[in-house]
């Protein structure tokens, strides 16, 4: 079969613009109600309609700058402007099914050479089976160094590096949860909204709390830091030190008690030490060689005091002497009297962190 001679077969093309103008406005140019750039040949004018008639070009409209229609009469709120361009299109122009898959990102897979602009938001969807929504950022080798990943409850940064072996591990992790609260590599991040003041005391600080007042509570019991009550008696099921002091003591008598317990906490610094339960003692905490005990004592001393000097003699009055006493009043005390000697004083129950 003979090769036709002559032109090219061509195929015309039809587009349509649809405008709705504001009052007053005397042109149309960008995207139209379907998001689409108005965009046409200057040398083909395109057809315009306004309300269903058509205009007559150069009379009721200019159209020489290829992205806007003008000089149409000023037009009211609830118009309509219908813009038809046409063209021609060779099947010269058209891709081979195999140069289209090239051109095109595929559904399964690929890869873009140049940045993905998203004018209305770009959507990571996690599959029917839970996987995870993630968008992973990777360096020009291929590697990759960061994620930002939803793994069904949480919202991850992640960021990733090389180990020794040149495999990519991950580095560091700010996670954001559902309820509010961040963390970074595990730990919680402080913030005004969940501010913990217990849990911003290192393991072995002790507090006083004056627990008498209304509205004045214990640290609290289900947090990833621990606090123990330095009191006897709470180790029991149910009561606060339950499950973390073990072989608790408590002997001798007011004011010379001394009780004492063990940390039972594998995860504390301090397990397996003895402490003091001073809110049982009733001792009071002084500086210096930290952990040291002392009973009550008062310092050594005298209210010396001399007796007048006597005379007296032998019989018959042939010998004279004299004396003289010094010594202690140890009765001589109208104070205030109890069965320990101490300070004015206010007590206050004591806790210490353990974890």
């Amino acid at each position: 079969m003979a090769a036709k001679i002559g032109n090219e077969p061509s195929m015309g093309v039809r587009r349509v613009y649809v405008f709705y103008p504001t009052e007053g406005a005397t042109s149309v140019s960008g995207p139209d109600a379907n998001g689409v750039m108005l965009s046409y040949d200057p040398l083909t004018p395109p057809n315009v309609h306004l309300n269903g008639s058509k205009l007559v070009a150069g009379h009721d409209y200019v159209a020489t700058t290829g992205t806007s229609i003008t000089g149409i009469a000023p037009m009211h709120a609830g118009d309509v402007v219908v813009i038809e361009v046409f063209g021609t299109w060779s099947p010269a122009d058209a891709y081979a099914k195999i140069e289209a898959d090239a051109r095109f990102l595929q559904k399964t897979g690929g890869e873009l050479s140049g940045p993905l602009v998203a004018v209305n938001g770009l959507i990571a969807k996690a599959a029917h089976n839970g996987d995870h929504a993630h968008f992973w950022l990777a360096d020009h080798e291929g590697k990759f160094r960061g994620r930002v990943n939803w793994n069904g409850n949480d919202t991850l940064l992640e960021a990733f590096t090389l180990d020794g072996n040149g495999n990519i591990i991950a580095s560091t992790t700010l996670a954001i949860h559902p309820n509010g609260t961040l963390t970074f590599n595990g730990n919680t991040v402080w913030h005004a909204g969940n501010f913990d003041y217990w849990a911003a005391l290192p393991p072995g600080v002790l507090i006083p709390l004056w627990d008498h007042i209304p509205g004045i509570y214990w640290p609290p019991m289900d947090k990833g830091y621990r606090y123990v009550v330095l009191t006897a008696g709470q180790a029991g099921p149910g009561q606060y030190n339950e499950g973390i002091l073990t072989n608790e003591t408590v002997s001798g008598s007011a004011p010379l008690i001394t009780a004492t317990a063990v940390i039972n906490l594998p995860a504390s610094p301090i397990h397996g030490q003895t402490i003091h339960l001073i809110n049982t003692e009733r001792r009071f905490i002084r500086a210096g060689w930290s952990g040291s005990t002392q009973d009550d004592a008062m310092q050594t001393h005298s209210h010396p005091y001399t007796v007048p000097s006597g005379m007296g003699g032998a019989a018959g009055g042939a010998t004279q002497f004299y004396w003289s006493v010094t010594t202690s009043n140890t009765a001589n005390n109208n104070g205030r009297t109890d069965n320990e000697t101490r300070p004015r004083n206010i007590g206050a129950t004591y806790f210490m962190r353990i974890l």
